[in-house]
């Protein structure tokens, strides 16, 4: 069964305030900062960028382009 939610604007502010406030990421905010690290390291730019990747073979290269064609 496939349920989606729906965030309102209380259920944000909800999470947000269960968080440290150097946690929350307010606009150039030590949080914002957090955020940005903790994004870097989960989704870093080399698995989805190709200008990202400073060594790749070109055969690799050429099997990455077929997989995301």
């Amino acid at each position: 069964m496939l349920t989606l939610w729906r965030l309102t604007e209380e259920t944000v502010h909800q999470y947000y305030s269960c968080l440290p406030e150097d946690k929350v990421p307010y606009v150039n905010s030590p949080g914002e900062k957090s955020r940005i690290k903790q994004l870097l390291h989960q989704l870093p730019p080399h698995d989805n960028e190709f200008s990202e990747i400073k060594a790749l073979s070109q055969s690799s290269e050429a099997k990455a382009t077929l997989e995301v064609a």
